[in-house]
């Protein structure tokens, strides 16, 4: 199977300061990986780099076996930041529309069956300041796929909310990649939680401090549909134990 993204011997230094150096990577379609490592190591600015939004100082990347130019030009990214941004003069509709807005594209997927996917059905004229975090979250998640992507991009988007909603959210966003797996080809999750990078993920790329290298790969096996109670399994246990050993 060709990969979806190829991540060729990529550097980023800015001035003297090396954030990672000779990072290789091949993410295949139908992986949710997940970026793990110390704060500062780079994981972001990876993620900014594979998605067009900064450039890399040595290395290239490639998706679909193009150019991230290429791909950005045919919105092959959604994106779900630490914040979702939303506009606070905008309801829920308007703001899950505003990207295709911009850009003029045709919409594929309407806002309310997007509202649907990520459980907010009966917000659709709901404002930000009405909605709880994790609402707004979900807002920024149905924005990201309204341009249809092949690549999910999320740069710790459930860093800000408190454990209980976080794991409904984790288990949320399961549910949406299940069920939009046919459009979404793959998800790379930049986060600082263990428990949530090996819940979710198919592979746990773990990072070194800076300049960050790839100190383990770690593919994860758990059966399909994941459940919640997987986490009191003593096999997710022991996953979460080796990753946080490769982390030391």
């Amino acid at each position: 199977m060709k990969p979806l993204i190829e991540i060729r011997n990529l550097h980023k230094s800015y001035g003297e300061l090396k954030v990672f150096e000779g990072v290789n990577i091949k993410i295949f379609p139908g992986e949710f990986v997940s970026f793990l490592g110390p704060s500062g190591c780079g994981k972001t600015t990876l993620l900014k780099i594979i998605g067009g939004l900064i450039e890399p100082t040595e290395g290239e990347v490639f998706v679909k076996e193009q150019s991230v130019k290429y791909a950005l030009k045919n919105h092959e990214f959604g994106f779900v930041f630490q914040s979702p941004v939303l506009f606070p003069w905008r309801n829920s509709i308007q703001n899950i529309e505003l990207p295709l807005e911009i850009i003029g594209k045709q919409k594929k997927s309407t806002a309310r069956e997007l509202l649907r996917i990520v459980g907010l059905e009966g917000f659709e004229k709901s404002y930000p300041n009405e909605l709880s975090g994790g609402m707004q979250q979900r807002i920024g998640i149905a924005r990201a796929l309204a341009f249809e992507p092949s690549v999910l991009l999320m740069d710790e988007p459930f860093g800000s909310l408190d454990e209980i909603t976080r794991g409904e959210m984790n288990a949320e966003l399961l549910q949406i990649w299940n069920e939009e797996k046919e459009k979404i080809s793959a998800i790379i999750l930049v986060t600082h939680s263990i428990e949530e990078a090996v819940f979710l993920s198919d592979r746990v790329i773990v990072f070194s401090s800076r300049p960050a290298r790839i100190m383990q790969d770690i593919e994860i096996d758990f059966p399909e549909p994941r459940k919640i109670e997987i986490k009191n399994s003593q096999r997710f246990m022991q996953i979460s134990e080796r990753v946080r050993k490769s982390l030391k």
